[in-house]
């Protein structure tokens, strides 16, 4: 200003609401720029700022701006391989980001596949298997919060094309995903279903599906470490089938799923739909998954 040698000071006035400015800051001299940090990204604030003199009397105001901080977009990164693609990226520094959701699809902006990958917010890396080689295959990355809903985009919708040519070293996950993984229901003394599954050898974590129809699990995926999974509060009188499919070092998925079992839930059982999960456990997405 005209007049900063008269200027004491600033106060600096900021909002959501460019009617409500309510978050007051006030400057210790009478430099003309300051930083406001701690804002949320993606949020339009709106700002006005009153100079003062050295009585401390305000002598002059500026009119409201508005401006919506945002992050860096990480860029993800992609590596072509035979039947599948390996994703890296930079991990969110919002704190608020708790996991990653991953939607990809053929179709540009069409996502047919949808997850949240295990491990929480330090994740930087997935790999996606038996994918179509020749297809190109579209990726977009979202951190979530605990309830799975998005914080952020991670980035601009990515596309990779998987190659039969290009070959990428063999992991151990994938020589020991060779062994299959079966699936049994059981029954306790009490008469309550469990379903038990052999230990993959290497495996972290196991994922088990849940849906009312054969081949379609549109019940919550839920990821847990223990071989066996005890369902209850089933709704009533329905048919319940169940596949299991393992992970390896937390991060890649084993290529097929299990056999499926059925559980028939009679009039007896409760009508609160929960399922509580055999030792720990966690949630992951609720969505509709049609096996291959």
């Amino acid at each position: 200003p005209t007049n900063h040698a008269d200027i004491q000071n600033y106060k600096i006035f900021y909002g959501t609401d460019a009617e409500n400015l309510d978050i007051e800051f006030e400057t210790t001299d009478n430099q003309t720029a300051w930083f406001i940090d701690e804002l949320n990204n993606n949020i339009v604030y709106y700002f006005q700022i009153i100079s003062f003199d050295i009585a401390g009397n305000p002598n002059g105001g500026a009119e409201i701006i508005s401006s919506t901080p945002s992050a860096p977009t990480p860029t993800l990164i992609t590596t072509e391989c035979d039947g599948k693609i390996l994703l890296e990226w930079q991990p969110s520094e919002n704190p608020r980001v708790k996991n990653y959701r991953l939607d990809y699809g053929v179709i540009s902006q069409s996502y047919t596949g949808s997850r949240i990958l295990p491990d929480g917010a330090t994740r930087d890396e997935w790999e996606v298997r038996d994918l179509i080689n020749g297809v190109e295959y579209f990726f977009v990355l979202h951190g979530v919060d605990d309830f799975g809903e998005v914080i952020e985009s991670l980035n601009k919708e990515t596309s990779a094309t998987p190659q039969a040519s290009k070959t990428c070293p063999a992991t151990t996950e994938e020589v020991l995903e060779e062994e299959p993984i079966q699936l049994w229901h059981r029954e306790d003394a009490d008469g309550n279903s469990i379903l038990v599954w052999n230990e993959i050898p290497g495996a972290t974590s196991y994922l088990v599906y849940a849906g009312t129809q054969p081949e379609i699990f549109d019940l919550p995926v839920i990821e847990i470490s223990s071989t066996s999974f005890r369902p209850e509060g089933l709704p009533a009188n329905a048919d319940y089938f169940f596949a299991v499919r393992a992970i390896y070092a937390g991060s890649h998925e084993a290529a097929a799923l299990s056999n499926i079992a059925k559980i028939e839930v009679g009039p007896a059982e409760t009508l609160l739909v929960s399922i509580i999960l055999a030792l720990t456990g966690s949630w992951l997405i609720r969505r509709k998954f049609v096996r291959n």
